[in-house]
C-alpha cells in the first residue's frame, strides 16, 4: 500500500492553496533603510545643536519615516496611517520641546549677553581704552570675544609679539581663579613668557595685575582684570598701557 508523501489538509485549504514559508530569512528593503535614517536624523535633533539644525532633523525624522510606512504596502492602512500620523505627532512634541528650552535662558546667561552687550558699546570702550591706551583683549574663558587696537599709539611696540595660544584661565577654584598671560616676543626672543596672576575670589573685580616689560623709553606693562565671574564661566581682560620711566640719575653739574 502507497503511503501518502503528502501532508493532511487542512480544515478549509484546497489542495492548491499556498503555504507560506515562515523560514523565509528577513530582507532588508530600502524602506527600512529610511527607518534607520529617520531613527539617527531623530537622535541627532536631540543633541545640544544649534536649535535650526534640531528642528531641521526632527522634521526629517517625520518625512522618512512617513514615507517609509506609505510604502509599507505590506501593512495594513490603517497601520500605515496611524504610524505615519503617530511618528508626525512625537516630532512636533520634540520639536516643541527643544524650542521651549532654547527661549528659555538662565538668570546667568543673560547677564552674560547683556555684559557682553556693554563690552562692545562705544561708552565701555572709551573706557578701556582710556585704562589701556595701547589697546586691549577680552576674553571669554580660554577665547577671544574682542580686541581693540589703536595702532596710532603703539609707537615703540614694532618689536614686540604677543602669542595669544599660552593665554587663559589656569586656575578656576572655589577660592581662587588665575590667569595666564599670552607670551610676549622681542626680536624673536621670550621677553614674559608663562606668566600667571591670580586673585582671591571676590577681589578680582577691583585689583588688576600684571607684569612690565621691554626697556626705557619703551617700557609697557600688561594688565589682566576679571570683568565678570560666574563660576565656570569667566570673562576677563588684557591690556596694555606704556609706563613712563623718570630718569632718577644725579646730575653732573
Amino acid at each position: 500500500m502507497e503511503s501518502n508523501a503528502n501532508p493532511p489538509e487542512a480544515p478549509g485549504q484546497t489542495a492548491t492553496d499556498e503555504v507560506p514559508n515562515r523560514g523565509e530569512p528577513f530582507k532588508f528593503k530600502w524602506q527600512d533603510a529610511l527607518d534607520v535614517i529617520g531613527i539617527l536624523l531623530a537622535v541627532g535633533g536631540m543633541s545640544d545643536m544649534p536649535i535650526g539644525f534640531r528642528v531641521a532633523c526632527f522634521v526629517a525624522c517625520a518625512i522618512c519615516m512617513c514615507f517609509s510606512f506609505v510604502r509599507h504596502t505590506e501593512w495594513p492602512k490603517s497601520l500605515r496611517i496611524s504610524s505615519g500620523f503617530g511618528v508626525c505627532v512625537f516630532m512636533g512634541i520634540l520639536i516643541g520641546f527643544a524650542l521651549k528650552k532654547h527661549s528659555e535662558k538662565s538668570p546667568e546667561s543673560v547677564q552674560i549677553v547683556q555684559l557682553k552687550a556693554s563690552i562692545d558699546s562705544q561708552d565701555e570702550q572709551r573706557r578701556f581704552l582710556a585704562l589701556y591706551p595701547l589697546g586691549y583683549t577680552i576674553f571669554d574663558v580660554n577665547y577671544v570675544t574682542g580686541a581693540v587696537t589703536p595702532f596710532q599709539v603703539r609707537q615703540g611696540m614694532e618689536p614686540f609679539e604677543f602669542d595669544f595660544r599660552s593665554a587663559g584661565i589656569r586656575e578656576n577654584t572655589p577660592a581662587q581663579i588665575s590667569v595666564q598671560l599670552p607670551d610676549i616676543f622681542k626680536d624673536g626672543k621670550a621677553v614674559l613668557p608663562h606668566m600667571v596672576v591670580g586673585w582671591d575670589r571676590g577681589a578680582s573685580q577691583v585689583h588688576p595685575l600684571g607684569f612690565t616689560f621691554g626697556d626705557p623709553p619703551n617700557r609697557f606693562v600688561a594688565t589682566a582684570q576679571i570683568l565678570q565671574d560666574r563660576g565656570d564661566r569667566v570673562i576677563w581682560i588684557l591690556g596694555i598701557r606704556r609706563i613712563y620711566v623718570t630718569d632718577t640719575k644725579p646730575s653732573n653739574e
